[in-house]
């Protein structure tokens, strides 16, 4: 069982390399590394990586082809995904300007760097959630991380989980796809809304007679509905509710799904 998140490092300058992971380390990642983008995604999908880091400028692709390489793969492609540009500063010291705004944002130091990818490595915007959540058949356990659907577990990728524990968040109140993309992958420039789609199809397929608590709002986004929506059987004990409990951090077992006994971040 993983104790630890992982991250891909994907810089081609073994100094800089080597810097990124050191900051990184120090932040409680396992920090694997690699040159080029086509081996960062031959990476990726055999070593469960949580998060990928990557240069926008490699040898072999951009980061905007990296990215579309990541999104072609479906093993990998809940992946979320830190590009920069790196800048020598005073005292031969590296700063990074991140992505959205590689061309136009300020630089920002190596500790910076390193909690906008902490940051990604849990789920988007704050909300509290409770630690055992039900609604209808559904019931997730945020704490152990786990699933369950009629009280047959569910497993789902560590984007999945972070994007069910959103909806259900967010309950009965429509989010759009933007914010999803905000909160769940956190790309906050333009992106294409259909990664949205596609991964809300899969959490659907997975979540079988429990499915229908997502609903689509035409030209919108979507909304988890609240208590026994049509279709889903009514066994509900609690119904979810906020909580004050600190955000449950995503994870990725080692099988890219979520780990019976739970993975922490």
């Amino acid at each position: 069982m993983k104790l630890r998140q992982s991250v891909l490092v994907v810089e081609p300058n073994d100094k800089l390399a080597e810097l990124i992971r050191a900051g990184l380390k120090a932040k409680g990642f396992e920090v694997t590394a690699a040159k080029r983008g086509a081996e960062a995604i031959r990476s990726a999908t055999t070593l469960s990586s949580d998060v990928i880091v990557a240069n926008a400028s490699l040898s072999d692709m951009s980061g905007s082809e990296l990215r579309r390489a990541i999104l072609q793969h479906e093993e990998v492609a809940d992946l979320p995904l830190v590009l920069y540009q790196p800048q020598m500063a005073a005292r031969m010291r590296y700063r990074f300007i991140i992505e959205p705004d590689l061309y136009t944002s300020a630089p920002v130091s190596l500790p910076r760097f390193c909690l906008r990818v902490c940051a990604l490595s849990r789920p988007r915007g704050g909300r509290a959630v409770a630690e055992v959540c039900e609604a209808g058949i559904l019931k997730v356990d945020t704490m152990a991380h786990r699933v369950f659907v009629k009280d047959r577990e569910v497993l789902l990728t560590a984007l999945e989980f972070r994007l069910l524990v959103t909806f259900m968040s967010a309950r009965e109140r429509v989010l759009s796809r933007e914010q999803l993309l905000r909160e769940v992958w956190g790309i906050r420039a333009h992106a294409d809304t259909r990664t949205v789609d596609t991964s809300v199809k899969r959490l659907r397929q997975k979540l079988g007679p429990a499915a229908p608590a997502i609903e689509t709002v035409r030209s919108v986004g979507y909304r988890f509905l609240d208590g026994n929506p049509s279709g889903v059987a009514s066994s509900t004990t609690t119904r979810y509710a906020r909580a004050t409990t600190a955000p449950i951090p995503s994870a990725r077992s080692s099988a890219r799904g979520v780990s019976p006994a739970g993975e922490a971040s």
